[in-house]
Protein backbone atom coordinates (compact mmCIF):
# COMPACT_ATOMS: atom_id res chain seq x y z
CA UNK A 1 0.00 0.00 0.00
CA UNK A 2 1.26 3.49 -0.61
CA UNK A 3 0.78 6.97 1.61
CA UNK A 4 2.40 10.34 1.95
CA UNK A 5 5.56 9.90 4.26
CA UNK A 6 3.58 12.01 6.88
CA UNK A 7 0.44 10.14 6.99
CA UNK A 8 2.89 6.94 6.99
CA UNK A 9 4.54 8.32 9.84
CA UNK A 10 2.07 9.38 12.04
CA UNK A 11 -0.82 7.08 11.56
CA UNK A 12 -0.37 4.11 9.96
CA UNK A 13 2.30 2.56 12.61
CA UNK A 14 -0.34 1.33 15.28
CA UNK A 15 -2.49 0.16 12.25
CA UNK A 16 0.05 -1.92 10.64
CA UNK A 17 0.58 -3.54 13.79
CA UNK A 18 -2.60 -4.04 14.76
CA UNK A 19 -3.49 -5.70 11.30
CA UNK A 20 -0.57 -7.88 11.61
CA UNK A 21 -1.28 -8.94 14.79
CA UNK A 22 -5.10 -9.72 13.18
CA UNK A 23 -3.83 -11.72 10.36
CA UNK A 24 -0.35 -13.19 11.43
CA UNK A 25 0.11 -14.58 8.05
CA UNK A 26 -0.15 -11.37 6.28
CA UNK A 27 2.13 -8.78 4.85
CA UNK A 28 2.78 -5.82 4.15
CA UNK A 29 4.47 -3.88 2.11
CA UNK A 30 4.12 0.40 2.37
CA UNK A 31 5.78 2.78 -0.43
CA UNK A 32 5.25 6.09 1.70
CA UNK A 33 5.60 8.89 -1.32
CA UNK A 34 3.72 12.29 -2.21
CA UNK A 35 4.00 10.95 -5.66
CA UNK A 36 0.97 10.15 -6.78
CA UNK A 37 1.66 6.08 -7.48
CA UNK A 38 -0.22 4.62 -10.40
CA UNK A 39 -2.12 1.89 -8.22
CA UNK A 40 -2.58 -0.75 -11.38
CA UNK A 41 0.52 -0.16 -13.32
CA UNK A 42 2.68 -0.26 -10.34
CA UNK A 43 0.05 -3.72 -8.39
CA UNK A 44 -0.29 -1.65 -5.18
CA UNK A 45 -3.61 -3.09 -3.61
CA UNK A 46 -4.21 0.54 -1.42
CA UNK A 47 -3.68 3.98 -1.04
CA UNK A 48 -4.55 6.87 1.47
CA UNK A 49 -4.52 10.23 0.17
CA UNK A 50 -5.78 13.57 0.75
CA UNK A 51 -6.19 15.26 -2.32
CA UNK A 52 -9.83 14.81 -3.93
CA UNK A 53 -9.90 11.83 -6.95
CA UNK A 54 -8.36 12.90 -10.06
CA UNK A 55 -9.22 9.90 -11.87
CA UNK A 56 -12.65 8.93 -11.68
CA UNK A 57 -11.97 5.12 -12.00
CA UNK A 58 -10.50 4.48 -8.46
CA UNK A 59 -12.82 3.77 -5.45
CA UNK A 60 -12.49 6.23 -2.73
CA UNK A 61 -13.58 5.24 1.47
CA UNK A 62 -13.45 7.94 3.63
CA UNK A 63 -11.14 7.37 6.24
CA UNK A 64 -10.65 10.18 8.90
CA UNK A 65 -11.34 14.08 9.33
CA UNK A 66 -8.30 16.37 10.37
CA UNK A 67 -8.84 19.42 12.32
CA UNK A 68 -6.76 22.22 9.92
CA UNK A 69 -5.16 25.17 11.75
CA UNK A 70 -2.55 27.62 12.33
CA UNK A 71 -0.17 27.27 14.75
CA UNK A 72 2.89 28.55 15.99
CA UNK A 73 5.71 27.95 19.22
CA UNK A 74 5.01 29.67 22.01
CA UNK A 75 8.13 31.15 22.48
CA UNK A 76 7.29 32.75 18.53
CA UNK A 77 4.20 34.40 19.73
CA UNK A 78 6.25 36.62 22.43
CA UNK A 79 8.59 37.28 20.04
CA UNK A 80 6.51 38.57 17.59
CA UNK A 81 3.19 39.06 18.61
CA UNK A 82 0.00 36.87 18.44
CA UNK A 83 -1.81 37.36 15.14
CA UNK A 84 -5.54 38.91 15.86
CA UNK A 85 -7.45 38.98 12.31
CA UNK A 86 -6.29 37.05 9.37
CA UNK A 87 -4.50 40.36 7.77
CA UNK A 88 -1.91 40.49 10.29
CA UNK A 89 -0.44 37.24 8.79
CA UNK A 90 1.31 39.08 5.90
CA UNK A 91 3.59 40.44 8.97
CA UNK A 92 4.19 37.12 9.98
CA UNK A 93 6.91 34.87 9.10
CA UNK A 94 5.37 31.51 7.10
CA UNK A 95 6.35 27.75 6.93
CA UNK A 96 4.23 26.77 3.80
CA UNK A 97 3.24 23.13 3.48
CA UNK A 98 2.21 22.84 -0.34
CA UNK A 99 -0.65 22.90 -1.05
CA UNK A 100 -1.10 25.96 1.40
CA UNK A 101 1.38 28.26 -0.15
CA UNK A 102 1.00 31.85 0.08
CA UNK A 103 -2.48 32.39 0.00
CA UNK A 104 -4.95 31.19 2.81
CA UNK A 105 -8.41 32.04 2.90
CA UNK A 106 -10.85 32.00 6.41
CA UNK A 107 -13.75 32.23 7.55
CA UNK A 108 -15.50 33.29 10.31
CA UNK A 109 -18.39 32.65 13.07
CA UNK A 110 -20.27 35.70 11.79
CA UNK A 111 -19.12 34.64 7.59
CA UNK A 112 -17.14 36.63 7.09
CA UNK A 113 -14.29 35.56 4.51
CA UNK A 114 -10.66 37.05 4.37
CA UNK A 115 -7.62 36.04 1.97
CA UNK A 116 -4.18 36.65 3.50
CA UNK A 117 -1.13 36.75 1.41
CA UNK A 118 1.56 35.33 3.12
CA UNK A 119 4.92 35.33 2.54
CA UNK A 120 6.46 31.81 2.84
CA UNK A 121 10.01 32.07 4.64
CA UNK A 122 10.27 28.50 4.06
CA UNK A 123 8.59 25.36 1.50
CA UNK A 124 7.54 22.14 2.38
CA UNK A 125 5.85 19.18 1.71
CA UNK A 126 5.70 17.47 4.35
CA UNK A 127 3.67 17.90 7.65
CA UNK A 128 6.61 16.81 10.41
CA UNK A 129 8.69 19.07 8.46
CA UNK A 130 6.45 21.86 9.18
CA UNK A 131 5.70 20.68 12.49
CA UNK A 132 9.94 21.17 13.23
CA UNK A 133 10.34 24.34 11.97
CA UNK A 134 7.44 25.81 13.99
CA UNK A 135 8.51 24.01 17.15
CA UNK A 136 12.22 25.72 16.33
CA UNK A 137 10.42 29.09 16.29
CA UNK A 138 10.72 29.70 12.68
CA UNK A 139 7.58 30.85 12.08
CA UNK A 140 3.83 29.94 11.82
CA UNK A 141 2.60 27.03 9.63
CA UNK A 142 -0.63 24.79 9.34
CA UNK A 143 -0.99 21.63 11.19
CA UNK A 144 -3.46 19.17 12.88
CA UNK A 145 -3.96 18.67 16.27
CA UNK A 146 -3.71 14.99 15.36
CA UNK A 147 0.18 15.80 14.73
CA UNK A 148 0.87 18.23 17.55
CA UNK A 149 -1.30 17.71 20.54
CA UNK A 150 1.21 16.41 22.82
CA UNK A 151 2.85 20.19 21.98
CA UNK A 152 -0.71 21.63 22.12
CA UNK A 153 -1.67 20.18 25.22
CA UNK A 154 2.02 21.21 26.67
CA UNK A 155 1.62 25.00 25.97
CA UNK A 156 4.47 24.78 23.44
CA UNK A 157 2.00 25.31 20.61
CA UNK A 158 -0.42 28.13 19.88
CA UNK A 159 -3.28 27.52 17.92
CA UNK A 160 -3.94 31.03 16.08
CA UNK A 161 -6.82 32.97 15.11
CA UNK A 162 -9.41 30.57 16.83
CA UNK A 163 -12.39 32.68 15.87
CA UNK A 164 -11.64 32.14 12.19
CA UNK A 165 -11.52 28.61 10.42
CA UNK A 166 -9.65 27.91 7.49
CA UNK A 167 -11.70 27.87 4.08
CA UNK A 168 -10.18 24.68 2.61
CA UNK A 169 -13.33 24.53 0.22
CA UNK A 170 -13.92 21.78 1.83
CA UNK A 171 -14.18 23.31 5.55
CA UNK A 172 -11.92 23.32 8.04
CA UNK A 173 -10.68 19.71 7.78
CA UNK A 174 -8.56 17.49 5.65
CA UNK A 175 -9.89 14.23 4.77
CA UNK A 176 -8.11 11.20 4.50
CA UNK A 177 -9.80 8.47 1.76
CA UNK A 178 -8.64 4.62 0.84
CA UNK A 179 -8.36 4.56 -2.49
CA UNK A 180 -7.98 1.35 -4.62
CA UNK A 181 -8.86 0.15 -8.16
CA UNK A 182 -12.24 -1.26 -9.16
CA UNK A 183 -13.10 -4.75 -8.82
CA UNK A 184 -16.30 -6.58 -8.31
CA UNK A 185 -15.36 -7.91 -5.13
CA UNK A 186 -13.50 -6.00 -2.70
CA UNK A 187 -10.39 -8.29 -1.91
CA UNK A 188 -10.44 -9.63 1.81
CA UNK A 189 -7.05 -8.22 2.58
CA UNK A 190 -8.27 -4.60 1.40
CA UNK A 191 -11.47 -4.88 3.28
CA UNK A 192 -9.82 -6.26 6.70
CA UNK A 193 -6.73 -3.88 6.44
CA UNK A 194 -9.56 -0.92 6.24
CA UNK A 195 -11.69 -2.44 8.72
CA UNK A 196 -8.81 -2.27 11.34
CA UNK A 197 -7.74 1.30 10.72
CA UNK A 198 -11.81 2.50 11.37
CA UNK A 199 -11.41 0.52 14.35
CA UNK A 200 -7.74 1.65 15.70
CA UNK A 201 -8.54 5.28 14.85
CA UNK A 202 -12.52 5.28 17.17
CA UNK A 203 -10.05 3.79 20.21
Amino acid sequence: MTAPPDIGHLILPPIVREYLKSYPKTQIELILTNRIVDLVGEGVDLAIRAAALKDSTMVAKKFLDLEIALYASAAYVKKNGLPRHPKELSEQSFIAFQPFTDTLKFVNQKGERFKASLKPRITVDDIEAVKLFIASGDGIGVSSPFICEPEIVSGKFIKLLPNWNLDLNFGPKSRLWFVYPPQKYVAPKIQAFIEVAMRSCRK
